[in-house]
């Protein structure tokens, strides 16, 4: 969060504001009154069939209530890439949000988190003049339903993401809690309703403000809590090149080393879209130099010996020990030893149906 701290030097009080926020409320509700049945029959076509969750890659299962606890992890966008995607979002018709967005989106679908991504954000309210200065909260969130299917490059998703998001910022006056109460999707208490993953971008003033004659500095506050599961909030400072980003997530959920690893490759993976923009974002590398670097010192490591057996009889063995313990992970399933054992037999079996025996060759298709 970013928060304002002023040291008060004796000035007097700036004069109250001309629009209260009572008034707000008040003609937030006329204006509620008078188009909701436009805005709810936007958002109900935009959502509907969307995904209740996120396929995140989580280091735990969900509990059966949200465990609130959170942490963040700091990391920097350099200069560099900051202007060539502020560049290729103008070059679009974009936003650089926007762009951000759609390289997180494509980061999520490459680490298992589907094609069909919601997620949220948060509009401020203060596009009217007489709401720019006025105390209290007037902040709305709403729910983007990126795209990522098809494999297509990130000049293309980057232009589906402008047309959503420009549909969704048309319909950003509905309040997200009036939306959930319409929509009534599948509540669970282990999770947040319509999206789990957020991205927020905000124009930050350079680090001197002032409000009128009292001074006052912009502090980073750290945070020990988390709304959603993973959110990538991203600072844009006046007058500085890079980006200031953190990924907030949810300790329950998530271990740092998992959450740090996603900035370093959220950084990449931008840097890499941004500089071939006209090529699939399939194509892009799913790991950045520190990653790479493990993985030529685990392959340089020598081979361990390894049992005279096959892993069929391994998992056997295995399965009649802890047959309830956790043998898979696919997204939010977890599979037992025995769950494994018994759908390894299903799928045997009917491949023996189909003719194939000792010594054939079967081809595994399975996603990055």
């Amino acid at each position: 969060a970013l928060l304002y701290t002023a040291e008060l030097t004796g000035a007097a009080a700036p004069p109250a504001p001309a629009l209260q926020y009572a008034d707000y409320t008040l003609w937030q509700a006329d204006a509620l009154a008078a188009d909701e049945r436009r805005l709810l029959a936007h958002w109900r076509g935009t959502l509907a069939g969307a995904p209740a969750e996120t396929p995140l890659p989580l280091d735990r299962p969900r509990a059966a209530e949200v465990d609130q606890r959170g942490d963040s992890v700091e990391f920097t966008v350099p200069a560099d890439v900051h202007r060539a995607a502020s560049r290729l979002a103008a070059d679009g018709g974009a936003t650089l949000f926007m762009a951000l967005q759609a390289a997180f989106a494509a980061l999520l679908t490459a680490h298992g988190a589907g094609t069909d991504l919601p997620l949220g954000t948060l509009l401020s309210g203060r596009d009217e003049d007489g709401l720019r200065d006025l105390p209290g909260l007037v902040a709305n969130t709403v729910v983007l339903r990126t795209d990522t299917s098809g494999d297509p490059t990130f000049r293309e998703l980057l232009a589906r993401v402008r047309d959503m998001d420009l549909a969704a910022f048309e319909h950003g006056e509905l309040p997200f809690e009036r939306l959930v109460d319409e929509l009534a999707p599948e509540r669970s208490l282990s999770r947040h309703p319509l999206f789990q993953v957020a991205v927020i971008h905000q124009n930050a003033p350079g680090h001197t403000v002032a409000f009128g004659d009292v001074p006052a500095d912009v502090q980073l506050v750290e945070t020990r809590g988390a709304k959603f599961d993973l959110t990538l909030a991203v600072v844009e400072e006046a007058g500085r090149d890079g980006l200031r980003a953190a990924l907030n997530y949810r300790t329950a959920l998530f271990d740092r080393t998992t959450v740090a690893a996603l900035g370093r490759r959220f950084t990449a993976l931008l840097d890499w879209l941004c500089r071939h923009p006209g090529r699939p974002i399939g194509e892009a590398p799913s790991t950045d130099a520190e990653d790479r670097g493990a993985l030529a010192r685990w392959a340089a490591e020598p081979m361990r010996a390894v049992p005279a057996t096959t892993l069929p009889e391994l998992v056997r063995r295995q399965c009649a020990h802890t047959p309830s313990a956790e043998a898979l992970r696919d997204g939010p399933r977890r599979w037992s030893y025995a769950e494994f054992d018994t759908e390894a037999d299903r799928i045997a079996a009917l491949l023996a149906e189909r003719g194939v025996g000792r010594g054939h060759v079967v081809a595994v298709a399975l996603p990055r």
